[in-house]
């Protein structure tokens, strides 16, 4: 009975802790939509958060404020979506509303849905059923774009307007009827619709033609659609049709032959892009070209572009078979991009009305050998013939504005620069390998930088007399370049300027006054001597000329930048000025040949400056000057620190303080001097400390020497050096320990 009764007791609490589980398990979760609300006083929905939805089921009111919208991006990517049921009550479904819901099978619509805007089920991948409400007017660009699942379509009587892309990629679509409500269609709601073979049109239809596998838009006079399922493989536009909308004859793989009617005004986007045309006849009343019309065009090989024409956009026959091309249009500008990517592309004529040539107009042409730039030709914008490797023109007297990297990567091989020209943009000539001349005396106007960077094969450059200043990496890497005529009037080079120009030599004109960075490294720079007015030398200028021998920087005093001459092996010669005041770090280093230095008087060097083999004198010395070590003394005066240096000077005759020894005694430990302010009754100790550490380092026995009545020390011979440890006023009551090292002269 007991027993019994454990077992009932605990079976009552596990009833206790489990109901508010099952209860909770069993309660319906409601889902909670984000809503904003709309001039009218009604609600839009504008997003959603809760549980993982599957079934959405739109209400047609919230706390009683009724429901008139899904807004844009409401359900996007909303992966776990299946089915969506809109309400009477909502009149409009925004952009991309329910795009990217991959799982979505099913979509109802309301009566009161009147728009479907563009890519509102974008890219729903699975959707199978479709069903839309009477009341619906108008489906947006893209609306149902890559639904591929989807293979039937009911347009209800009442719709008016079908946009560009509609039901674009839908490849399971095989059939749709039109009503006859349906008047208007904007470019091309069916392309990609690749198992699309028939449109049914209403009785009482007046607004379209199906005939022969073609879509008209009778009012417009518009070719929208055609049926690409039975591989044509000739295909004539009927006469009256005046339009030819976007991708109609896109992936016609079949189609080599392609009759276009005599009054054509209008081609659209990618209209033939990727067919199997081999020919395409466009005749004089074409006025527009939209892009990539013949992109892809592989079997294509010549296009002629009528004179009617006012209008081309870009990548017309990139990727296609297209190499001859002739516009006869009278267009004043080519746009951007026009004819970029035709790498098969050898010969253009252009007509004498161009004016300016767009960016990247013919970027990419790889092929493109003939084609004479237009007399009155004023502007080539940005990259204009980038990578037209196999491309060198002469420039027209006209040319205004040349733009960044204009002919960069082009087949030039001389360069003359006309008087017109007020621009030459960064990088416009750069990385021309077959370029070995520029003549840039007529320039008038600004030259950018880098404009020969890595011109290879560039041996001889003329720069205008006015210009002031040679802007960075003007030839950076022209490894060819020798004959150089510099500007009058400069008075800096920039950066890297010419750097790398391992053939040239250069001689600093009078006037310069300044040399960037890097502006001469790696030169064949055999002398520098510097004109009276020159300010600045930039870090690494001289880095690694090999063939420098000399550097005469007397002329004046000027601020030079860390490692200037830096692994100019060759360099045995360097003169500054009487009053330079300071050296930067690595000056000289690795400038081996380099075996003595005079420096002015005040002249400060860091111990870097100089490769540690370069013996170091001073103007107006006998021996080397002293480091000036008097700022890092203990309780001394800096007169007291002369006068103490000059009294070991005469001791020790023909040698003289280079650097000074740093030993154990130094107690802060970066000083290359020690001079010690000590405690009478530790002078003993301290005295003998210093002696024990020399011995220590240099294994020898010191000598005794006198300096004065008050002062007494020991000097060490250590190879060329003779270190010192000296007392000073030892027989005071403030003696003071110094600790010096001196090189033979």
């Amino acid at each position: 009975m007991k027993r019994f009764l454990c077992i009932l007791t605990a079976l009552l609490m596990l009833c206790t802790v489990l109901a508010p589980a099952a209860m909770a398990a069993g309660k319906k979760q409601t889902p909670t939509y984000k809503t904003k609300r709309l001039a009218d006083g009604t609600l839009e929905i504008t997003g959603y958060s809760g549980p993982v939805l599957k079934n959405a089921k739109i209400p047609a009111s919230i706390n009683k404020t009724k429901v008139t919208s899904v807004g844009a991006n409401a359900f996007a990517n909303q992966k776990a979506l299946v089915s969506v049921s809109i309400p009477n009550s909502v009149t409009s479904i925004g952009s991309n509303a329910f795009s990217g819901c991959t799982a979505l099978k099913t979509v109802s619509t309301g009566e009161g849905v009147t728009s479907i805007e563009a890519e509102a089920f974008a890219n729903c991948t699975a959707l199978q059923s479709l069903k839309l409400g009477k009341g619906l007017r108008k489906i947006g660009p893209d609306a149902f774009a890559g639904c591929v699942s989807l293979s039937k379509l009911n347009l209800n009587n009442g719709i008016e307007e079908l946009s560009s892309g509609a039901f674009s990629g839908c490849v399971k679509l095989k059939t749709i009827s039109f009503p006859d409500s349906l008047t208007t269609i904007t470019g091309n709601p069916f392309y990609g619709c690749t198992a699309l073979e028939q449109i049914k049109l209403g009785k009482k239809n007046t607004a379209f033609t199906f005939s022969d596998g073609l879509l008209i838009h009778n009012e417009s006079h518009t070719l929208i659609w055609a049926d690409l399922s039975k591989e044509p493989e000739k295909v004539s536009v009927p006469d009256g049709v005046t339009a030819v909308a976007d991708y109609v004859f896109k992936g016609g793989k079949s189609i080599a032959e392609i009759e276009l009617p005599a009054g054509l005004a209008a081609v659209g986007k990618s209209a033939f892009e990727d067919s199997g045309i081999k020919a395409a006849a466009l005749p004089d009343s074409l006025v527009s070209i939209g892009e990539s019309a013949f992109s892809g065009c592989k079997s294509l090989t010549s296009l002629e572009i009528p004179a009617s024409v006012r209008e081309i956009a870009g990548n017309l026959v990139r990727g296609s078979g297209v190499n001859e091309l002739t516009i006869r249009a009278e267009i004043e500008a080519i746009p951007a991009e026009a004819f970029a990517g035709a790498e098969k592309l050898k010969e253009v004529q252009l007509p004498d009305s161009v004016a300016e040539i767009g960016g990247s107009a013919f970027a990419g042409c790889k092929a493109l050998e003939t084609m004479p730039l237009p007399a009155g030709l004023k502007t080539i914008r940005a990259n204009a013939f980038e990578n037209c490797a196999a491309y060198g023109p002469a420039l027209p007297g006209s040319v205004e504005i040349i733009e960044e990297n204009a002919f960069s990567h082009t087949g030039i091989t001389e360069l003359t620069v006309p008087a017109s020209c007020l621009a030459i943009g960064e990088g416009a000539f750069r990385n021309c390998e077959k370029l070995v001349s520029a003549d840039l005396s007529a320039l008038t106007g600004t030259l950018g930088n880098a404009v020969f960077s890595e011109c290879t094969s560039l041996k001889t450059i003329i720069f205008p007399d006015a210009l002031q200043t040679i802007p960075d990496d003007t030839c950076n890497g022209c490894k060819e370049l020798a004959e150089v005529t510099l500007p009058g009037a400069l008075k800096a080079v920039g950066d890297r300027a010419f750097n790398e120009c391992s053939a040239y030599v250069f001689t600093i004109p009078e006037g310069l006054s300044e040399i960037g960075n890097e502006s001469f490294r790696k030169t064949a720079t055999t002398s520098v001597k510097i004109p009276s007015g020159m300010k600045s030398i930039g870090d690494r200028a001289f880095f690694a000329c090999k063939n420098l021998t000399e550097a005469d920087l007397s002329a004046c005093s000027v601020t030079l930048g860390v490692g200037v001459f830096i692994d100019c092996t060759a360099l045995n010669s360097l003169s500054l000025n009487t009053s330079q005041k300071s050296l930067p770090h690595y000056l000289c280093k690795g400038c081996t040949a380099l075996k003595s230095v005079l420096l002015p008087g005040g002249c400060e060097p860091l111990d870097s400056s100089f490769p540690s083999e370069t013996r170091i004198k001073y103007e107006g010395e006998t021996n080397d000057k002293v480091f000036p070590w008097f700022n890092i003394y203990w309780g001394m005066s800096e007169a007291r620190a002369k006068a103490a240096a000059s009294s070991v000077k005469t001791v020790l005759g023909g040698f003289s303080c280079s650097y000074w020894f740093a030993g154990g005694l130094n107690p802060q430990g970066n000083n290359t001097s020690m001079i010690i302010n000590l405690d009478s009754k530790y002078a003993k100790s301290c005295w003998q400390k210093a002696l024990q550490d020399v011995r220590a380092m240099t294994g020898v026995s010191p000598t005794e020497i006198s300096i004065g009545d008050s002062d007494a020390g020991y000097q060490f011979s250590y190879g060329d050096y003779r270190i010192v440890v000296l007392m000073m006023d030892y027989y005071t009551r403030k003696p003071y320990l110094m600790v010096m090292a001196f090189r033979n002269r």
